[in-house]
């Protein structure tokens, strides 16, 4: 089993304690960060949904917003509590092409492999429209890793970012801000955020 159908795997058999522990959370400044980019009525592409929390929040402030997850699990929760479209399927399956003015990727792209997530970026650059937005987070850290069945890769700062995020992909840079983690028992642990747009 690789490491993606592990990750997918922990996120299936771990989807409760998962959903319990991250649906709640206050997310606000980083969504305000997002929608100052984005137009009313604006198209997002949640890669990586979850639990769906991001995907209700979008769609209550009047997004046209679809959910992307690979874990059954996790879509069919997010299906339940945010009622907007969500498709099963790895990040590298998927094949949009112009279709969105956003892709919000909190938390997800941490999964995908160093060596793989340029690939991956000029995917996501070809599902944005051009002038779209891009959102993402990582852990802030060095190197890759597995934890708990779970891959993850880190980046210590913006000049760590700004080296596979960049117009090589499709996608220029614009903000660089660092956020707490927002869950009380990690709340230690430090989030580096990128906001790129599509050239």
């Amino acid at each position: 089993m690789d490491y993606k159908e592990k990750t997918i795997s922990y996120y299936n058999e771990h989807s409760e304690e998962f959903i319990a522990a991250t649906s709640r959370l206050n997310m606000s400044y980083c969504y305000a960060m997002f929608e100052h980019y984005l137009k009313q009525g604006a198209s997002i592409l949640d890669l990586g949904c979850g639990s769906g929390r991001d995907c209700l929040y979008f769609r209550t402030r009047g997004y046209a917003v679809t959910g992307l997850d690979a874990s059954v699990r996790m879509c069919e929760a997010a299906a339940a509590l945010s009622n907007v479209p969500i498709f099963c399927m790895r990040f590298d399956e998927m094949k949009y092409e112009g279709e969105f003015d956003g892709i919000w990727a909190c938390a997800s792209l941490l999964h995908v492999s160093k060596e793989e997530l340029p690939d991956l970026l000029r995917k996501i650059s070809k599902a944005l429209r051009p002038g779209g937005v891009l959102y993402v987070s990582f852990k802030s850290g060095r190197g890759e890793c597995e934890s708990n069945g779970r891959y993850f890769n880190y980046y210590l700062n913006e000049l760590d970012l700004r080296t596979v995020f960049c117009m090589e992909n499709g996608l220029r840079p614009l903000e660089y801000f660092k956020t707490r983690d927002v869950r009380n028992q990690r709340f230690g642990e430090t989030w580096v955020n990128l906001i790129c747009r599509k050239a």
